[in-house]
């Protein structure tokens, strides 16, 4: 909160106006931004060489932990107001880009790319973003979109209640608790997952509470560290070398650290857990230190800022540079056999990473804002001319 002075075209008189004014977190956008980088880097077949890190070994649960790092069960709200807001924040953006790449992948079929046919189905548009994504190939990572939609409103309409039930003046003890039930939860999660693919009795339904039920530990981890505003902590250069040594001890002992939330596949029972919570940890301190660093921040910062428009259309920025590859001869359409092909991948994937993030920016900069601000305009102009 601060105040500024609010002039008058008409009086002289200046009256001072306390406002109150949200300065963005700059350490959590370049969070975000080292995040994002590590989903397009991992659709890019680059995180194989990151042994300790690996992009698949944490990074969905990093941004379930950022969005835990702003909710607050200290406010009801009402139900309504909650799942209209929840909706126009998240579904509304994946719905409508399911429908654009419905629109996509038919006229590129037609261009020669076979790979990419899918009937357009209503179902396909609608439902297919809640099990596992990807009917449009160009939409695969949108499954993060509505798990986060279930999350935010289970903590907004129900964890929030349960809260507010529970009068106890130690508040931490509480916290504390409700933490520890909601990693037993993401521990038996993980249990049921591996117990579903050993049976292989894979159910769609299953993956979606499983995934849901992983995914509440990490929110509500985010939460917690940002109520009682741990973070410097986590930027201590010698806590950062322990968390990278325990990280690296824990690689050396599984040979291999990777999951895959979207399908709810793990390949241990205890490790996904563990593994993400040390990864988030590692970099949630790290960032701190980045965002002091003015060309970090700034660049991280801005990738941050805009990472879901990257989770939008990053896979189809890979698309546009095969599809050049194959203007200029270099490939043929039928080689590109789907929405991960990379054409010599050792020495082509830094392409890959930088033409899907920078495809994304533009794309939503100067085509998808000017649009949501025309629509704006509109709604607004409709308004002012309706009969008060």
């Amino acid at each position: 909160m601060r105040t500024i002075d609010v002039g008058s075209s008409d009086k002289t008189i200046k009256r001072k106006v306390r406002v109150a004014v949200k300065e963005r977190n700059l350490s959590v956008d370049v969070l975000r931004g080292i995040g994002i980088l590590l989903v397009v880097s991992g659709h890019a077949s680059s995180g194989s060489s990151m042994n300790v890190f690996a992009p698949y070994s944490f990074h969905m649960p990093l941004f379930f932990f950022i969005s835990g790092l702003f909710f607050s069960d200290s406010k009801v709200d009402g139900v309504l107001s909650t799942i209209v807001k929840n909706t126009k924040s998240l579904l509304l953006y994946s719905t409508a880009f399911y429908i654009f790449y419905a629109g996509v992948c038919w006229v590129i079929t037609r261009l020669g790319f076979t790979a990419f046919s899918q009937p357009f189905s209503l179902e396909l548009i609608f439902l297919n973003q809640f099990t596992t994504s990807g009917a449009y190939r160009f939409t695969a990572a949108y499954w993060f979109i509505p798990c986060l939609f279930f999350v935010k409103l289970y903590f907004s309409l129900i964890h929030v209640r349960l809260i507010s039930l529970i009068k106890s003046r130690r508040e931490g003890l509480v916290s504390l608790s409700f933490l520890a039930a909601y990693m037993a939860i993401a521990f038996a999660a993980v249990v049921y997952s591996v117990e579903m693919y050993e049976q292989k009795g894979v159910q769609l339904d299953k993956i979606i509470y499983y995934r849901f039920a992983f995914a509440l530990f990490f929110f509500y981890l985010g939460s917690i560290v940002s109520k009682y505003k741990v973070q410097r902590i986590f930027s201590n250069i010698f806590v950062l070398a322990v968390l990278y040594i325990v990280q690296q001890q824990l690689w050396a002992s599984a040979g291999n650290l990777d999951f895959w939330m979207q399908v709810s596949k793990y390949q241990a029972t205890y490790l996904p857990v563990i593994s993400s919570v040390l990864a988030i940890a590692f970099f949630y301190g790290l960032s701190d230190i980045a965002a002091r660093n003015k060309s970090f921040s700034v660049v991280l910062g801005y990738v941050g800022e805009n990472s879901l428009p990257i989770v939008l259309h990053h896979i189809f920025g890979f698309f546009l540079i095969n599809a050049l590859l194959c203007v200029f001869g270099v490939i043929k359409p039928s080689d590109v056999i789907n929405q991960y092909y990379q054409f010599d991948t050792v020495h082509t994937w830094p392409f890959y990473i930088i033409g899907g993030v920078l495809f994304s920016l533009v794309f939503d900069r100067y085509a998808v804002r000017p649009l949501m601000n025309a629509f704006k305009n509109m709604e607004l102009l409709s308004a002012l001319k309706r009969p008060q």
